[in-house]
């Protein structure tokens, strides 16, 4: 994210790029805006976004990091945001446990604290 001089995808094909590795996915990473689809090989792959944000601070590239991983990165300037208006894909993001018989209190826990903080993480959520 330390992309200064940085104004759409295309300028990032020459630098180098981190990316947290989804798994089980064969398809190269790719940023779309309207009609435009840009497809590059990340030179860092991992599955950790707290080790992808590590890798960001220490310079490794720009990367897809998002904002709720650890917004006060964002917020006192460590990280910029370099291209506003482009935007990774969004993915659905589903909870799913087998009815409500029987219901481990772990699980009745979990239920309960993603509840409660879905508003805050997601404040643009559907009612």
């Amino acid at each position: 994210m330390n992309g200064s001089g940085v104004r759409s995808p295309r300028a990032c094909s020459s630098r180098r790029r981190a990316q947290r590795r989804r798994r089980r996915c064969g398809r190269q990473p790719s940023v779309e805006c309207l009609r435009k689809v840009l497809t590059f090989r990340p030179s860092l792959s991992m599955n950790d976004y707290a080790g992808l944000a590590a890798a960001l601070l220490s310079g490794a590239g720009i990367g897809d990091l998002p904002p709720l991983v650890r917004p006060e990165l964002l917020d006192d300037g460590r990280l910029v945001e370099v291209m506003p208006k482009w935007r990774f894909r969004t993915v659905d993001l589903s909870a799913v446990h087998l009815g409500n018989r029987h219901v481990s209190r772990s699980v009745r826990l979990f239920r309960a604290f993603a509840a409660k903080m879905a508003p805050t993480l997601f404040p643009a959520l559907p009612t």
